[in-house]
Formats: C-alpha cells, structure tokens, sequence
C-alpha cells in the first residue's frame, strides 16, 4: 500500500523557503475564515509576482539568450560548450523559483562520475556573429569565460561570464565542488554574482554556504551537519531579498538516521539515511507555517497497519504543520489529514479556525502534480 506523503514533499519543495521565528507572547486574534483565504490568496499571488520578476532580471534574460546561443553549435573540437549545460535548469518549466536556482548550482557541484571539472578546457569561448559559432582563446589558464550578446538585439559581445575560483575533492572517478564563483557582467555592469564554499572533511561534508546577487534581488543559503550518536543534523537556512527587503526567509532542521556524517560521494546503494523528524518554519511574504514533522513516529505506525484510519490518525498526530501570519504571529489554520477513498491515498486539508476545511493545495494554489516526484 502505498502512501504520498504531500505534507513531507511539500516541506522538501520549500525547505529552502523557511524562516525561524518566534511567536509573541500576547497572540494576536486568530484570522477569520475570509480573512485566511484573502492572505492565503494574496501570497499565492505575490510568489507568482516575483517569479516573474525575478526571470525579467537583466541576469536571467541574458542568460536565456547565453542557452540559446550554446545550442547553435556543439562545442570546440565537437564537445559541448563546458558548463553550459548547467544552465539549462534556468529553463526548466515546470519548477518553482527556487528548485530553478538550486537546480544551476547542484549541477555545477554535485559528485559526478561524468564531469571533471579539471579535465574541460578552461580559456575563453566568444560568440562569433560571422558563423553562428563559437571561437576559442587558451586564455586565461584558471577561468572559463564566454563572450557574447545579452539579448539578440546586440551587434557586439557585450556579456561576460565568467566562471572561476573552481576547487574540489576527487574520490575514484567522481568529483565534488569546494568552491565556485560565477560573475556575469553586461557591459561594467555586474548583474549576477555566485559565491560558493563547502567544507568537506575526511569523516565527510560539514558545512555548504552559497550567496547569489541578481540585482534586484539577493540569496543566501546556508547547510551546516552536525554529528550525533548513529544519526546526523542538518540545518538548512535561506533568505532572499529585494533591494534590502525580505521578501522570504529559512531555517529548518532534519535529523537523518543511518549514518552519523553526510558523505557527498556515497551511493544509495551504500548506506540507507532514514529522515526521521522535521522542524522549523516555512515564510513567504505574510505567512508563515511552522512544521513539526515526527516521520519516524508515523512510520512506525504506518509500517504496521493495514487500517487507514489508523494512518490518518498517526498522521494528524505526528505530521503537524499550522499557519501564521507574519511577522503578527495570528493563526490561520492548521494541516489536517484524510483518506481519500478515490484515489487511494492520504491527502492534507487545510482546517480554518472556525472549522471550515478545504484541500491543501486548493488553498495553497499549488497543482497537484507539484508532489509527483516526493512519493513515499
């Protein structure tokens, strides 16, 4: 029997979209039902807002423009143009502002049987307009750069990106990323700018911090592992800003059972991790939600039942998500669990304070096929 856990995927899409904060000690009144669905609309519409705004960038547009010229021509001496391909997740369709983001960096640092970012061809690739092609200079000997137009209307190279500070870890056949950065220029103008470090020991990965700059907006996200008796912390913070402002923000803690460190070069086939418990607080723009997500104690019922109420009730009593909003701390519902007969499966509702309920992602705005790709 199986079960889409759609709380759980739901925390793993935006755990990197997650604040921790506390609640004042003189609450505030919780939000009546229109109240809760008029700041549950509005931050559906604000999210799509800045999605848009945030692929208008200068930084984004340009490289759009860079993915479209990399697929005119496969590369000097018949490879693809190093790295480029990376940047493909920017167009990716289907997925949320920040899985687009991570998806970039995760390409360029994951172990990789596949890329070694030592043996491409550092040196520089510019856009030659003559013969929709790519030319290339040896130089320089420790960067990748490319020259070309920021958008199809430009008759000169005017863009440069520029990949550099690349230092890493090999095991064996695989690699794994130490460090990154990653400029993009138009003109003088410095309109993208990655910043990454990771600390990786020989016990295995400590710490993984990345900051972007894409004016107007700015990104960090922070990764840090702490060792236990047979178990690991992960602490994942994120905060994103508009011209100084906070727009959304992150930290939430998991604690994976199996192992007591995080070895970046380990298969699935070499150790099982176990995430067992969840916490922290997810915020986008006036909301809040507070996630305290016991899965081991769920699953232990779950393992060992055939009765779906009994999964349902184990669920509402372990997989507990509630709404504020934010910074005012008043509540605005809470997660509640159901078996839908129809499609075999346990689906979240969303309870409002006077009782009234509804389906999660009909309240959220979210699509259900968001969840495909969590399934437990």
């Amino acid at each position: 029997m199986k079960i889409n856990l759609k709380l759980i995927s739901l925390m793993l899409v935006v755990f990197m979209l997650a604040v921790s904060s506390c609640k004042d000690d003189n609450e505030p009144e919780p939000l009546s039902t229109v109240e809760a669905e008029a700041v549950l609309a509005d931050m559906g519409k604000d999210m799509e807002t800045l999605m848009v705004e945030m692929m208008s960038t200068p930084a984004a547009s340009t490289l759009f423009n860079f993915m479209y010229l990399s697929d005119f021509d496969p590369g000097i001496k018949g490879q693809p143009i190093p790295m480029a391909s990376d940047f493909k997740e920017v167009y990716t369709k289907d997925a949320t502002l920040s899985q687009k983001a991570i998806g970039v960096i995760t390409k360029m640092i994951s172990a990789s049987e596949d890329v070694d970012p030592f043996a491409e061809e550092y040196g520089t690739y510019s856009w030659d307009f003559a013969n929709y092609t790519w030319t290339y200079s040896d130089l320089p000997a420790d960067k990748l750069v490319y020259e070309f137009p920021s958008d199809m209307e430009q008759t000169t190279n005017n863009a440069t990106l520029t990949i550099s500070n690349f230092s890493g870890v090999e095991q064996g056949e695989e690699f794994f990323t130490t460090s990154l950065k990653v400029t993009l220029h138009i003109g003088n103008s410095l309109v993208l700018d990655v910043n990454y470090e990771a600390d990786l020991s020989a016990s295995g990965l400590n710490s993984v911090g990345v900051s972007i700059s894409m004016l107007p907006f700015e990104m960090g996200a922070n990764i840090s592992i702490t060792s236990g008796s047979e178990f690991s912390t992960i602490t994942a913070g994120f905060e994103l800003k508009k011209q100084g402002v906070t727009i959304t923000s992150a930290n939430v803690e998991l604690r994976v059972d199996g192992s007591t460190t995080i070895n970046p070069f380990e298969t699935d086939d070499d150790i099982e991790l176990i995430l067992t418990s969840a916490k922290g607080f997810v915020q986008m723009g006036e909301v809040k939600a507070q996630l305290d997500l016991a899965i081991a104690d769920f699953v232990a019922i779950y393992d060992n039942t055939t009765s779906y109420q009994a999964i349902v009730d184990a669920a509402n009593e372990y997989l507990n998500v509630t709404f504020y909003t934010f910074p005012e701390g008043a509540k605005i519902g809470t997660v509640v669990w159901k078996w839908d007969a129809t499609l075999y499966d346990m689906v979240p509702y969303f309870r409002f304070n006077d009782g009234t309920e509804k389906p999660l992602e009909e309240v959220l705005g979210l699509e259900s096929d968001l969840f495909d790709d969590f399934d437990f």
